[in-house]
């Protein structure tokens, strides 16, 4: 017979979009559980329709309708989110076994370790200073880009 593939590799990280559409909530919680925080990277295959209310939008001249979560083709076909990576935080948090901390992590420093980029995904002396901050409910407060606040509430 076939033998079966081996078990995925324990250092080689995953990327996820943990909006509940593109990945059930029970399986975002295996993934963290079994790769760790810091070999999992949030994504959100965010669209235009991102942070908008929802509605009927035009993705790539195609009509989409956003329930503000996840945008689908007239037929129901998944062509993307609208969950911004707040959302994902706030929702990774709530998983059984997570964190906030932990969500932090697959928002900043995993995703910058996939990428290479070693100046980001962490404060430190020298670093860009691209930084969100977040208040107790994990909502976004301020951001910083390059040193300099871009966005407050």
């Amino acid at each position: 017979g076939i033998a079966p593939p081996p078990p995925p590799a324990p250092r080689v990280p995953v990327g996820l979009t943990a909006d509940g559409e593109h990945a059930h909530p029970a399986i975002c919680e295996q993934v963290a559980r079994l790769k760790g925080p810091s070999r999992v990277a949030l994504t959100t295959d965010q669209t235009a329709a991102a942070g908008v209310a929802p509605g009927d939008y035009l993705l790539s001249g195609r009509p989409v309708v956003s329930d503000g979560l996840s945008v689908r083709l007239s037929d129901g076909t998944l062509a993307g989110s609208a969950a911004t990576m707040d959302q994902l935080v706030r929702r990774v948090a709530k998983l059984p076994g997570m964190t906030a901390a932990r969500a932090i992590t697959m928002a900043s420093a995993a995703p910058a370790r996939v990428l290479g980029e070693h100046g980001l995904g962490r404060i430190r002396v020298g670093g860009c200073a691209d930084l969100v901050l977040l208040d107790a409910e994990l909502g976004v407060r301020l951001t910083m880009v390059g040193g300099s606040v871009d966005y407050r509430r």
